[in-house]
């Protein structure tokens, strides 16, 4: 089998990249230990500087791959303990100041239903859950068990 030369473009990416590769001292390769997701969270903070409100900003793409790499390594390292439904509820609840006459005259779920939803006796439907995601603005994702 006959081995083709690199396209000058791919040429041109291939020795760029090594460059890069070699300027970046690791922080392009998944995160593996606690001191590169330090340096990670550093870069990405000073990026953020660097890139203010530029939509456009060539160092987007670079902000990305590293926040990618830190959620993956954050999700791994440190896993989010599952928070039941009615906790997730009372929580969000305390955070706006509502009480559950307020969250009944918003959400037109019945009172007598959140307070036992609030007190675990009762689980969320699925119809509670799209009013709930949608008037608190969050994922319907934090109301399942």
């Amino acid at each position: 089998m006959t081995q083709t030369a690199p396209r000058p473009r791919t040429a041109t990416l291939f020795k760029s990249w090594s460059a890069v590769d070699h300027a970046a001292h690791g922080l392009l390769s998944p995160i593996a230990t606690e001191e590169h997701h330090a340096q990670a969270l550093q870069v990405i903070d000073e990026l953020m500087i660097e890139i203010g409100n530029a939509p456009g900003h060539p160092l987007l793409s670079l902000l990305r791959l590293l926040s990618e790499h830190v959620e993956a390594f954050e999700s791994a390292a440190y896993p989010a303990e599952s928070v039941p439904p009615h906790r997730v509820l009372a929580f969000l609840m305390e955070e706006h100041g509502l009480s559950q006459k307020q969250l009944e005259a918003e959400t037109g779920i019945d009172q007598s239903n959140l307070s036992k939803i609030l007190k675990g006796a009762r689980a969320l439907n699925v119809a509670q859950i799209k009013v709930l995601s949608g008037y608190f603005h969050v994922s319907p994702e934090v109301f399942l068990a």
